[in-house]
């Protein structure tokens, strides 16, 4: 992406834009985007619908965000709630806050500090995950698969009462793996690492395991 028309997209208050092809889309305050989106940079600062797809080299919503396509961005960083209606793709996706995607998660690095429902599949090159609530997808699947749990002990006793806090996924397949508070069907790596509060099925490695005492592992093999 490097052929944009000088033209900008500014938007203050409340109002909409026809989509295109622009250099900056700037939304502070309720912005309505009616069809597939372009440009250099997008920023919402507020609350903004994409009726369509996004694209972007450099994205930032900090707000609340709906796009009812697919969105796509070199860099996005997430401060706030979006759900995204079709994949999202990416070179690094960094999500403060609430992310739900109906579709699939690409990227070549995906750090995440919040709470984040994917229907499909989470595949990047690392992966850094500190959940502070219930985080879920189909497969987690990467190089490098780190999650955290980030709540505090008395955090975790008062929401343990009244949600998941646990990353939930059926398959996590990767090269380097460290977990916590997971629940897995299967958990499939080189050098894997099961930490507190994890409850896993199955685990396949290849080279070094370590299981947590307060974690349930089922059944685990050398292969």
């Amino acid at each position: 992406m490097n052929d944009y028309p000088r033209g900008d997209i500014q938007i203050n208050g409340i109002a909409s834009s026809n989509g295109g092809n622009f250099h900056h889309v700037t939304i502070d305050g309720m912005g309505t985007i009616h069809s597939d989106l372009t440009c250099m940079e997008f920023s919402c600062n507020g609350t903004c619908k994409v009726e369509g797809s996004l694209r972007s080299d450099r994205a930032s919503i900090n707000g609340i965000a709906k796009i009812q396509g697919a969105a796509h961005a070199d860099q996005l960083r997430i401060d706030g709630k979006v759900t995204i209606q079709g994949k999202l793709t990416g070179e690094d996706i960094q999500v403060n806050g609430h992310l739900k995607i109906h579709g699939n998660c690409e990227a070549e690095r995906f750090e995440s500090n919040g709470i984040f429902v994917l229907q499909g599949m989470l595949n990047a090159d690392i992966i850094e995950i500190t959940a502070h609530g219930g985080c879920s997808a189909q497969e987690i699947v990467g190089e490098q698969i780190t999650i955290r749990h980030g709540s505090s002990q008395f955090m975790t006793k008062l929401l343990g009462a009244f949600m998941n806090t646990h990353v939930t996924a059926t398959t996590i397949e990767g090269d380097y793996i460290s977990l916590e508070h997971t629940t897995a069907s299967v958990v499939r790596g080189d050098r894997v690492q099961i930490g507190p509060e994890c409850i896993i099925d199955r685990v396949e490695y290849k080279g070094e395991l370590h299981i947590h005492p307060s974690a349930k592992v089922k059944y685990h093999s050398q292969i």
